[in-house]
């Protein structure tokens, strides 16, 4: 067992996680009050044992200072959650009204097509000419260019009278870090998921402390001043930037270019969805992230290099003092991105540990970066990169030796691919139940594509910086060759036959079963403990049974489920494992991989059948004829715009009555024709149409369910 002396850190920080997990949920800022008022009785306990160690025999209650130590952090924990919970404080942007906000942009702004994505923090809300200091983040998204159709905008655009910012005029679109705008204060909050199980990105911007977004046209936007952000900041994007403009000079191919400005800067904007989804197959998704591993390899090749310092004591002190140097430059010139800037740290604490102290613990090592990144900002908990960085580095900690044992090479070269396998499955078991939770996929081929990747991506890495360092314009073709060739290998192996499992999804509970199967059996497997063998198999033998329980529900499914799209249709009819999805979208259409897919999946459907609703079909299950859908028992009505101008030649029953694609008819004709217990408004509606359905329905006292701007419409019909 490990000395609990040397392990501080990891008694400190599991804690402090608890802590942050309990009060990060918007407790208010009374549990602050209750919070801080615990820490002081805590730290007034220990203070009087220790002064008064002697009369109140102090070795004695060693219980007490136990318990203290532990529920310190806690509060900690709590008390950063709670302070770093933007919406509670009571300067909140959102708690102001104002006519417009001055806002001060926090992050490298991201363009895409016509938009430009700005994050950006409140300093003023504006209400009749009076600025009142505000504090908050603000998601704004900037239209370029003047939409084509004509929308109606409720944000009436700046004028002379509207104080220092003025009337509105400026055509100029380009934003940078640290740049102060004058934007309209019509800010909505961020829309939670309305279709079952579709990525809640409301939730995810919360855990960041985004709370509210704004769109804007490019003209209701007003730039004030510029280079108002951290001087050190700034400088490390306008040199990213000039290290991307360099790299698109030099690679002539835009996916390779891309690339190379991820590999090596961080810099994803021109990714194409066709590599990222090949390096997603292929588990090498981190190889697109600089974090770990890039930070990493750039440790190794400086450790290598000055080496020969270690030959005498004050060598150490200078090897340390280049080597994390080095490590912080390259940092830099990543843009001080995140997840550099959290490789970097804890790198920085490894090469700290074992430059003064030999046999520093590894854990106790990583356990105190996390702590400081903690402490400095405690939502981290939440970032997936931060969960799956740590966890990775545990598995390289705890499980590589432990793999790496099972088999005993003697030739180097097999010892050696054996030993990066090790350090392959290591990582991927470590990460595998979080990876699977957040991503529903799972690499069959990742340790072939790892080990592809391995001296493709070094060779990126290595040559990549030293292009942009020593400016060898020379070796840019085969620069541009190496990342070809690792991208064609590894779509290759993402087009192999079962090259990925998708479709899996997780509970929360499932995932805490899943992990505790995977440690409880690698430490029985480790120290042949019986006790461990029996936590594992019960957390096998409730998985099994979870599993069966779902595979049992699926087999009894039948529903109808209409999504709630925007200027589009889907409507999903599911028995048992099978799904008929009647839309107006192509089946690789993004919305569909996004907002209805998921729903599907997570149902257990393995097969989905895509339907035109002008087509007629006729199954045992399924039927479609003149715009009326027959599903089991239930009756739907279709309305499109074939019903322009048309009365139904005779009357009619349905379960439900859909209007869908800018129909224009007679709806109290139409319900005085057809007899219906439901009418559903889908989001191809227009507001305005949907709004004239509603006041004709509520004549008929017919219940109406708009999709437009509610959660999907789910109809069980299992019996």
């Amino acid at each position: 067992m490990l000395n609990q002396n040397e392990n501080v850190f990891l008694r400190l920080t599991i804690p402090l996680v608890i802590g942050i997990l309990c009060f990060s949920q918007g407790q208010g800022l009374t549990w602050l009050y209750v919070l801080v008022g615990l820490g002081t009785i805590t730290i007034l306990l220990l203070g009087l044992l220790n002064l008064r160690y002697a009369r109140f025999s102090g070795y004695m209650h060693k219980r007490i200072v136990y318990i203290c130590f532990y529920i310190f952090p806690f509060l900690v924990g709590g008390s950063l959650a709670i302070l770093n919970d933007q919406l509670a404080q009571p300067s909140h942007f959102s708690k102001w009204e104002s006519d417009y906000l001055k806002v001060q942009i926090i992050e490298e702004p991201k363009e895409h097509a016509n938009i430009i994505s700005i994050r950006a923090e409140v300093l003023e809300a504006f209400r009749k000419d009076q600025g009142i200091p505000v504090s908050g983040q603000l998601l704004i998204s900037i239209q370029k260019e003047p939409p084509t159709t004509d929308i109606v905008n409720s944000s009436a655009k700046l004028n002379p009278a509207s104080g220092p910012a003025g009337k509105i005029e400026s055509k100029d679109v380009s934003f940078a870090y640290g740049d102060q705008l004058f934007v309209p204060g019509n800010f909505d909050t961020i829309a939670a998921p309305r279709n079952p199980y579709e990525f809640d990105v409301r939730s995810w911007y919360k855990q960041q402390n985004f709370f509210h977004q704004l769109f804007v046209q490019s003209d209701q936007v007003l730039k004030h001043k510029s280079n108002q952000g951290d001087l050190l900041t700034s400088a490390a994007l306008k040199i990213r930037k000039q290290q991307v403009a360099y790299f698109r000079k030099l690679v002539n191919n835009e996916e390779a270019n891309a690339v190379a400005a991820t590999l090596i800067l961080g810099y994803r904007a021109d990714l194409s969805e066709e590599t990222l989804s090949a390096y997603s197959k292929t588990g090498t998704i981190h190889a697109l992230s600089v974090s770990g591993m890039h930070v990493g390899l750039i440790y190794l090749i400086i450790n290598f290099m000055f080496s020969f310092l270690d030959k005498w004591r004050q060598g150490r002190v200078v090897k340390f003092l280049v080597v994390i140097g080095l490590v912080w430059f390259y940092a830099f010139i990543a843009g001080l991105a995140p997840s550099v800037l959290r490789s970097a740290i804890m790198l920085s604490i490894y090469i700290t540990g074992t430059t003064f102290k030999k046999h520093q613990n590894s854990y106790n090592l990583l356990c105190c970066a996390a702590f400081l990144m903690l402490l400095y900002n405690p939502l981290l908990i939440y970032d997936v990169g931060f969960q799956l960085s740590y966890l990775s580095v545990f598995g390289l900690i705890f499980l590589q030796p432990l793999i790496y044992n099972w088999f005993d090479f003697k030739n180097y070269a097999a010892d050696k691919l054996w030993n990066f396998f090790a350090l392959s499955i290591a990582a991927q078991l470590a990460t595998f139940p979080l990876a699977i939770y957040y991503f529903h996929q799972f690499p069959l081929y990742f340790l072939i594509s790892n080990l592809f990747i391995l001296l493709p991506v070094s060779l990126i890495m290595y040559l990549g910086i030293a292009i942009l360092i020593l400016r060898l314009d020379i070796l840019g073709s085969i620069f541009e060759w190496i990342i070809n060739f690792n991208n064609i290998g590894l779509k290759w192996i993402s087009e192999l036959p079962f090259a990925s499992i998708s479709g899996i999804w997780i509970s929360v509970p499932e995932l805490f079963l899943l992990s505790t199967l995977l440690l409880a059996g690698c430490l029985a497997f480790t120290f042949f403990s019986k006790k461990l063998i029996y936590v594992a198999l019960t957390a096998l033998c409730l998985l099994t049974l979870n599993f069966g329980f779902k595979q049992y529900q699926t087999s009894q499914q039948q529903q109808v489920i209409f999504f709630s799209l925007r200027n589009s249709f889907a409507i999903g009819f599911v028995h048992r494992n099978q799904a008929c999805l009647l839309t107006d979208l192509d089946e690789n259409s993004k919305v569909l991989r996004s907002a209805v897919k998921p729903a599907l999946e997570q149902a257990g459907v393995t097969n989905i059948r895509y339907l035109n609703i002008h087509q007629n079909l006729k199954s045992q299950k399924l039927q479609i004829k003149e715009h009326q859908v027959r599903f089991l028992n239930f009756h739907l009505l279709f309305v499109d715009s074939c019903f322009n101008n048309k009365v139904l030649q005779t009357p009619l029953q349905a379960d439900v009555l859909n209007i869908s694609q800018f129909a224009k008819l007679d709806l109290k004709q139409l319900l005085e024709q057809c007899l219906t217990k439901q009418l559903i408004i889908d989001g191809s509606n227009t507001a305005f149409r949907s709004a004239h359905y509603k006041s004709v329905a509520e004549n008929f006292a017919l219940p109406v369910y708009e999709l437009r701007n509610k959660k999907a419409y789910l109809v069980n019909l299992t019996k």
